[in-house]
């Protein structure tokens, strides 16, 4: 009798949790409100992110972090928050001394990617950014399934977009060892990116960028034009698209193709105003030295980013993302990155 009273009374608990936990379980709602502090959290994320100033990180991510505890539901301010701890990883080279707490970075970017392509799962980069981050926690965790789950999320966004995807996935590849069929995929992925977004099979002896220019003047769909060109949140895409292609296929043993790379990135009409014009100009006088030191181990207290992949260097986002002058955005338009349009 006394084993059927505790039964009943497990049996009621389990009941009463089926009947409770899905109230505490309820999906969160996407809300793109913004509160005044989100408003100017986000204006100073903007900001500070396209000036370059890598020493206000601390005070981006409180600022973001408060408005977040008050709009919880806002996928802006998630990924903002996630794309601000990818920016400390990534450009670490820039810290005064090494340390081990950078690593952290990848968890949190990993996190808010996460929760930001849940609330907006309609905006595949979220997703791509995710993959990426997921693949560098697991790098660093020596966690194989990590790297798999990330690799498989940003190789599907790539298929999905590679006007867009194609970078991103190429981008944390060009770490792997020359002789690496994952290196490989990376100098391809930016190949066929290269073809999207000149809707043709570009020439692979003699690419030269100038020849496309004038689609800027046709009807280019928004995803390829975003994704392609230079715009208000990239000023400087394609000057670091063309110096991690160059990178990689100085690594890879091809001078000439690097070099000819290089050359594109200063064939950019906004290259005159480009904050990181030694960087290419560095790269093009030692190419010949960067054929070994591009498969070199890393230091990163060196702080040189001149012997490094753009992947590790102090341009790491900047170098897409950096505006000589801070211009804010058309007040005719949303503060925010807008939405990819379908």
């Amino acid at each position: 009798m006394k084993k059927l009273g505790v039964f009943l009374v497990y049996s009621l608990c389990l009941i009463s949790c089926s009947t409770i936990i899905p109230i505490f379980t309820k999906k969160k709602l996407a809300s793109q409100s913004f509160s005044s502090l989100a408003t100017s959290a986000d204006h100073y994320f903007w900001k500070h992110f396209h000036e370059g100033n890598y020493d206000s990180i601390p005070q981006i991510l409180h600022l973001l972090k408060a408005a977040y505890i008050e709009n919880p539901n806002n996928a802006t301010l998630a990924a903002h928050i996630g794309f601000t701890h990818a920016w400390a990883l990534s450009e670490r080279i820039r810290l005064p001394k090494p340390s081990a707490n950078v690593i952290d970075h990848a968890t949190l970017a990993n996190k808010y990617f996460k929760e930001a392509m849940q609330l907006d799962p309609s905006d595949i980069r979220l997703k791509g950014f995710h993959g990426d981050f997921l693949m560098s926690e697991g790098s660093i965790d020596q966690d194989q399934k990590k790297i798999v789950k990330g690799y498989l999320e940003t190789k599907k966004v790539a298929r999905q977009w590679p006007e867009w995807g194609d970078f991103t996935l190429s981008y944390p590849l060009s770490l792997s060892n020359k002789t690496d069929k994952r290196f490989q995929e990376s100098i391809d992925l930016m190949w066929h990116n290269a073809d999207a977004c000149a809707c043709e099979k570009v020439d692979r002896e003699h690419l030269d960028w100038k020849k496309y220019y004038p689609l800027l003047n046709t009807d280019l769909t928004e995803k390829n034009r975003r994704a392609c060109w230079n715009t208000w949140i990239a000023p400087h895409n394609l000057e670091g698209f063309f110096i991690h292609f160059g990178d990689i296929l100085i690594k890879s043993g091809d001078l000439k193709k690097g070099l000819m790379m290089y050359q594109n990135a200063k064939s950019v009409p906004e290259y005159e105003s480009y904050p990181y014009k030694e960087v290419v100009e560095l790269r093009i006088k030692n190419a010949q030295e960067n054929l070994q030191r591009f498969n070199q181990a890393i230091e990163i207290s060196n702080g040189n980013s001149n012997n490094v992949l753009m992947i590790n260097s102090k341009i790491s986002c900047m170098g897409c993302h950096q505006k000589t002058k801070y211009i804010a955005p058309d007040t005719s338009r949303s503060y925010v990155a807008p939405h990819l349009k379908r």
